[in-house]
């Protein structure tokens, strides 16, 4: 946080407000992953009893988090910031 009387300027908060919440947004992301890999078995046998048993797979792999947490490592902060706010603004 800036000291009194040394507050950036506005475009310069809102860069670093919008860097810190593509960072939250990227760990955010990459905890979900990892947790729906470590339970990628769990999801699948629950998914086996109402349904075909493939969620342990797909969230893990060929739809999913695997893809999103690659994607987090390339993308730039601009890229990411872009595609939350496109995700959060349809209704």
């Amino acid at each position: 946080m800036a000291a009194a009387g040394n507050a950036p300027p506005d475009d310069d908060a809102a860069a670093h407000e919008a860097a810190v919440g593509v960072a939250l947004a990227r760990r955010w992301l990459d905890t979900i992953a990892r947790e729906v890999a470590a339970r990628a078995d769990e999801l699948t046998r629950l998914d086996s009893d109402i349904g075909d048993a493939d969620h342990g797979v797909n969230l893990t792999c060929y739809q999913g988090l695997q893809c999103v947490s690659i994607f987090l490592i390339v993308a730039t902060n601009s890229f990411v910031l872009s595609g939350l706010i496109k995700i959060g603004s349809r209704s």
